[in-house]
């Protein structure tokens, strides 16, 4: 062999060295392995994250947003819950209450019922909370109060129909009436047809709606039928869960 078919052979190795050291041209379909570590989401939803204990950014995007609503449904609850039970919480109620709340259809409410200082306001004001941090529209009133503002319309000059004030009180998810009978002492003396036919509309309507309504009151349930009539306390039956809050009076400090 000679000097210049050395030199090609000599070429013709160093152009198969060289092509066995360059690179492999890699497919589109080609998936490369993950070099860099990954962890589960901390809510365990499936997607990998970057660093330990963090959430993927459909998961903290879930969270912000759900952070942001509880603190708009916690100052919505600071104009609902009466400043004096602003800490009642379904916690700090009584067994037997707690369960009866648990067991509660959407469309079924409380009837609390008591002498005085029994804590009814509490609990009411306690599952009111729960309700809106549920997200559930929740609307509280005092009967009085209720029956006051039908009245204002009838004058003359105001603004507002009767059936302004009644949509207020038909349409929420939960509606809390306190201190249903507390103007007519005892059961001698009966509530005025006004007041008998405003809680007997306000309760059909919502029973026909489905909507859950919470009443508090000293009155059982047959001395609300005396004061009242035997159609509201029918009414009451079907719309709520009895329950008669016992023990000392709570207003008075030991």
């Amino acid at each position: 062999m000679d000097k210049l078919e050395q030199a090609n052979e000599t070429l013709k190795n160093k152009r198969e060295t060289l092509k066995k050291l360059e690179p492999k041209k890699i497919s589109q379909n080609t998936t490369l392995p993950n070099l860099v570590p990954t962890w589960p989401c901390i809510a365990n939803c499936g997607e990998q994250v970057r660093a330990e204990g963090h959430l993927c950014p459909h998961c903290l995007a879930a969270k912000v947003k759900a952070d942001r609503d509880a603190e708009t449904r916690k100052k919505r609850a600071v104009t609902i819950v009466p400043k004096r039970f602003h800490d009642a919480r379904i916690e700090h109620l009584d067994l037997n209450l707690i369960e009866a709340f648990n067991g509660l259809p959407d469309d079924i409410g409380l009837y609390l019922f008591g002498e005085p200082g029994r804590g009814k306001t509490y609990a009411t004001a306690a599952i009111a909370y729960s309700f809106i941090m549920a997200g559930r529209s929740v609307v509280r009133i005092r009967y009085k109060t209720l029956c006051r503002l039908l009245r204002c319309t009838f004058q003359r000059n105001s603004k507002l129909t009767e059936e302004d004030v009644f949509k207020q009180y038909l349409l929420p998810d939960k509606l809390f009436i306190e201190d249903v009978g507390t103007a007519v002492k005892g059961v001698e003396k009966e509530e005025s047809n006004f007041s008998r036919e405003t809680f007997f509309e306000l309760l059909d309507e919502r029973l026909e709606w489905c909507r859950a309504t919470f009443i508090t009151t000293n009155k059982s349930l047959p001395d609300l039928a005396t004061t009242f009539d035997e159609r509201i306390a029918s009414r009451v039956m079907q719309a709520c869960v009895q329950i008669k809050l016992e023990g000392r009076d709570r207003r008075i400090k030991e």
